[in-house]
């Protein structure tokens, strides 16, 4: 893809600094100015941007459609540097269909993300994901977590969240880290089908490190308990399919679990504030702003098929 300069005309007035998808393409916007930032084609797609913690790089995904080659069908993790316009693939796929997803930022030198292959699963999926770790600076690639998807790292690099077992991503758990690998310790399970919820997606901790924010289908275990007083079993997810999410919390030792909006989206992305107030999420249908103690929801414009971002900002309090 070729990198291109900003314009001006953001398609949405949120303070700081964005990166987001467009179609096949990633845009950029610093305040009121926005423009095209990397070009997607007819068989390149542009995925999961995802800033440096210091806003001058940004690690996305390269998704090669290569329509009517099917054996060189795969995805990469590339680096884009903001200032020189450098482009550097940091985990390029092999020819046999293997894919690199979710690429986070571990402190400035590292990425986690997610790698699938088409090789049978410890679960018993058709299809093996892991979530790995890379040195961005020597290349080194370390396996975090098998069988699982979906990294997101506390602001101290202490704890992992994920979705254990993905083939199904009916599980939402954490895992201590110790020194950027995982630890000896089982995982700790946070949600699962029993709280009547499912599908869980891109858990995110909060700037503070108190919250864990996610994406799930389903109404929750209040919802879940007060549907067993009347038909005597709670509805069972497992067969829902992977459809409408809202935006949730929960803090890390299980507690807390907060539905934050009722959007009923389709496969939405979203990103905190720098201080943790709000959270900017993308869906199909609309761009929203949460206000996260008070859950007052704000649509800011339309919305996106697959759409993702990353922001770096604070909204202000109306003078």
């Amino acid at each position: 893809p070729e990198a291109l300069g900003v314009g001006t005309g953001p398609d949405l007035r949120v303070p700081g600094l964005a990166v987001y998808t467009k179609g096949v393409d990633i845009w950029l916007q610093r305040g009121e100015l926005a423009g095209l930032l990397l070009a997607g084609s007819q068989s390149v797609a542009l995925f999961s941007p995802a800033l440096s913690p210091d806003g001058a790089r940004v690690a996305y995904v390269r998704f090669d459609q290569a329509p009517g080659l099917g054996g060189q069908i795969g995805s990469s993790i590339h680096i884009l540097d903001l200032a020189t316009g450098i482009d550097v693939p940091v985990r390029a796929h092999g020819d046999t269909g293997e894919f690199f997803w979710s690429p986070r930022w571990y402190g400035a030198g590292r990425l986690v993300y997610s790698r699938q292959v088409n090789e049978p699963s410890a679960s018993g999926a058709l299809y093996r994901i892991d979530i790995e770790l890379i040195d961005l600076a020597g290349g080194t690639v370390e396996l975090l977590r098998a069988d699982a998807a979906e990294p997101g790292l506390s602001p101290d690099g202490a704890l992992l969240a994920f979705t254990d077992q993905p083939a199904a991503d009916h599980i939402l758990a954490v895992v201590d880290l110790d020194g950027g690998r995982a630890a000896a310790g089982p995982a700790r399970v946070l949600l699962d089908t029993t709280d009547n919820l499912a599908f869980f997606r891109v858990p995110r901790f909060s700037p503070d490190g108190e919250w864990i924010a996610f994406m799930a289908s389903g109404d929750g275990p209040l919802v879940a308990s007060g549907a067993a007083a009347l038909l005597g079993a709670a509805p069972s997810l497992a067969a829902a399919g992977n459809g409408i999410q809202d935006l949730w919390r929960i803090r890390p030792d299980g507690s807390g679990l907060t539905r934050l909006t009722t959007v009923l989206e389709d496969t939405p992305d979203f990103a905190w504030s720098v201080d943790g107030r709000h959270v900017l999420l993308r869906g199909v249908y609309g761009v929203y702003l949460v206000e996260v103690e008070t859950r007052i929801t704000q649509t800011l414009g339309p919305g996106e098929f697959h759409g993702a971002h990353d922001w770096v900002g604070v909204v202000e309090d109306p003078s």
